[in-house]
C-alpha cells in the first residue's frame, strides 16, 4: 500500500503550495488525490462527489497551474447553478492562487452587470459564472470564449434541476470544439447522464463516497454570533433551553478547559474531557454524565472518542466544525434510539465558508428565526 499523496507530489508551483499552506490545508482530500492527476492528463471527467469534499481545489488547483492562452480572454470557464456557489468558488480560488499571476472574474446574476463587463474587458484568465448571466454577456459581446481550454460544470445536477439546460447549451456552443470538460455532480440522474453523453468524449468516471447521512430524529440549527458574543450566546441558550444532557464540542484542549472554567464560574455544573485525564477520572466523569448527574460535558473530538451515551439531548458546536465528517460524527451522539435530538452550531462571520459547506450537507435552520416562530422543534 502506497503512502497518501501530498500536495507536493502534484507538481504544483511554489506560489500555489505556499497559498495552500496559508489556507491551513496539509494533505489532499480523497477527491483531490483522485482528480488533480487526471485533470493534468487532459481527460474528460465525470466526478460524483458531495459538497464539502474539497472538489473546488480538486479542479481549481490544476486550472490555476495552466498557462493562460490569452491575457484578455479566459482559458478556463467554470459554470455553477447559483451565484452563491459561484462567489464561494471565486473566493476559494483567489485565496489559493497566492502570488501566481492569474486573474479570476465572477460572472453571475444578482451582481452588477456593468461592473462584470468592465472586469472582463480588463482581462480574466479564469471565469466563474452562472448560465443565465453567461448567455447575457455573450449576447452583448462582453465575453470571449474562443480560447477556453477547460470547461467545468460544478453541481451539474443542480444546473439541470434549475432549468438551465438551454442556457448551458448556448454557452457550450460558443466554446472551441476541442476542449476538456469536467462534470461534477452529487447525483447522477438520467438528465445528467444524457448531458454527459452529449458533451464529453470518452470520460473517466471518478466517485468519492458520500459522508454518512444524519439520523432523521436530529434537528439541525445554526446560531449566528461574533467572537465577542459567542460565550454570552451559549449562556443565553443554556438559560432558555434547559437541556437535559449537553455534549459541548471545542476544537482544542485549551479551549475546552477555558470554556469549562467559564461555565463553572457562572454556576453551570460541568466537566471537561482531555487526553491528560487519568482513565479512572475519565470513567467517573462519563458515569456521572450517563446517569444525568452531570448535565454538561465539554470535550474535543479526540477526547470524546468512545463516548456512547444514548440520552444526550443536545450537541452544541462551540465553533464550526471544519469538515462534514467531523460534523456528522459529533451530531450523531444525539437523536439515538428513536429519541429526538438537537444539534446547534455557533457560527461567527469568519467561519462562514465552513457553515456554507455544512448547510449544503444537512438541512440547518436558523436558531434565531426558529425561536421567533416558536418552533424550536419539528
Amino acid at each position: 500500500m502506497t503512502d497518501s499523496p501530498s500536495f507536493e507530489t502534484f507538481g504544483l508551483p511554489g506560489e500555489l503550495l505556499d497559498a495552500i499552506k496559508r489556507m491551513g490545508f496539509k494533505v489532499p482530500t480523497p477527491i483531490q488525490s483522485l482528480v488533480i492527476p487526471e485533470v493534468k492528463k487532459g481527460k474528460d471527467l465525470i466526478v460524483q462527489a458531495q459538497t464539502g469534499s474539497g472538489k473546488t481545489l480538486a479542479f481549481g488547483l490544476p486550472l490555476l497551474m495552466m498557462e493562460p492562452v490569452d491575457q484578455k480572454a479566459p482559458t478556463t470557464l467554470i459554470v455553477t447553478p447559483t451565484r452563491e456557489l459561484g462567489k464561494q468558488i471565486c473566493v476559494e480560488l483567489k485565496k489559493a492562487v497566492g502570488k501566481l499571476d492569474r486573474t479570476i472574474a465572477l460572472a453571475t446574476g444578482g451582481e452588477g452587470l456593468e461592473k462584470q463587463i468592465e472586469q472582463l474587458r480588463k482581462g480574466a484568465h479564469l471565469v466563474v459564472g452562472t448560465p443565465g448571466r453567461l448567455v447575457e454577456l455573450l449576447a452583448r459581446g462582453a465575453i470571449n470564449l474562443k480560447h477556453v481550454k477547460i470547461l467545468v460544470l460544478d453541481e451539474a445536477d443542480e444546473i439541470l434541476a434549475k432549468g438551465f439546460e438551454e442556457e448551458l447549451n448556448q454557452v457550450i456552443l460558443r466554446l472551441p470544439k476541442k476542449h476538456q470538460t469536467m462534470l461534477f455532480s452529487a447525483t447522477m440522474p438520467s438528465a445528467v447522464q444524457r448531458l454527459a453523453d452529449a458533451i464529453l468524449v470518452k470520460p473517466q468516471r471518478l466517485k468519492v463516497s458520500a459522508a454518512p447521512e444524519t439520523p432523521p430524529e436530529i434537528d439541525h440549527f445554526f446560531l449566528e454570533v461574533t467572537e465577542e458574543t459567542r460565550l454570552s450566546a451559549l449562556i443565553d441558550l443554556l438559560e432558555s433551553e434547559h437541556p437535559f444532557l449537553t455534549l459541548l464540542f471545542c476544537r482544542t484542549r485549551v479551549e475546552t478547559e477555558a470554556l469549562s472554567n467559564e461555565l463553572g464560574t457562572r454556576g453551570y455544573q460541568n466537566e471537561y474531557l482531555s487526553g491528560e485525564l487519568s482513565q479512572s477520572k475519565r470513567s467517573r466523569i462519563l458515569d456521572r454524565f450517563r446517569t444525568g448527574d452531570l448535565p454538561i460535558l465539554v470535550a474535543t473530538d479526540l477526547a470524546a472518542r468512545g463516548i456512547d451515551v444514548s440520552g444526550i439531548t443536545h450537541v452544541i458546536n462551540y465553533t464550526v466544525p471544519t469538515t462534514p465528517e467531523t460534523y456528522i460524527h459529533r451530531t450523531g451522539r444525539t437523536g439515538r434510539a428513536g429519541r429526538d435530538g438537537i444539534a446547534l452550531t455557533l457560527a461567527a462571520p469568519s467561519e462562514g465558508r465552513y457553515l456554507h459547506v455544512l448547510r449544503a450537507l444537512v438541512k440547518m435552520r436558523s436558531w434565531q428565526e426558529s425561536r421567533q416562530k416558536g418552533k424550536k422543534r419539528r
